[in-house]
């Protein structure tokens, strides 16, 4: 059987927590699932309201916030990473993911200091961009 170059990586063996917002639900199930496969556990959010209500209920550790750039009501993933940073008292690392390459949100999103992928996001690259997160 050959497989694709694109197959899912192993798991990333931590137990380690995501706090996932996206605002679209169907991408929130599918990266909710996958995450899982690699060994996360994941709390999801749609907007930065929903966030900030999952990480303070959590009662263990969150080790990373996924945002999407652009969310729902003129949100956006830049402020609602420091908003999730606010309620949780710490400056979680961030990764953000962006369907928009227009030069002025692709500048935006670098020079917020996040980590950045661009969609569609591949599943290895994905997978790369957590292992290298402390």
């Amino acid at each position: 059987v050959v497989l694709g170059a694109d197959t899912v990586p192993s798991p990333i063996d931590e137990d380690r927590t995501v706090l996932l917002i996206d605002d679209e639900e169907s991408i929130r199930t599918g990266m909710r699932e996958l995450l899982q496969t690699w060994g996360y556990q994941v709390l999801t959010a749609g907007n930065i309201q929903e966030a900030c209500t999952e990480v303070r209920r959590h009662a263990g550790v969150v080790d990373l916030v996924i945002s999407d750039l652009r969310l729902a009501n003129k949100e956006d993933g830049i402020g609602a990473i420091e908003r999730v940073r606010e309620a949780y008292g710490a400056p979680l690392p961030a990764l953000l993911m962006t369907g928009d390459t227009s030069p002025e949100q692709v500048k935006r999103a670098h020079e917020s200091g996040h980590r950045v992928l661009f969609k569609p996001v591949r599943t290895r690259d994905l997978h790369t961009v957590l292992r290298g997160i402390p």
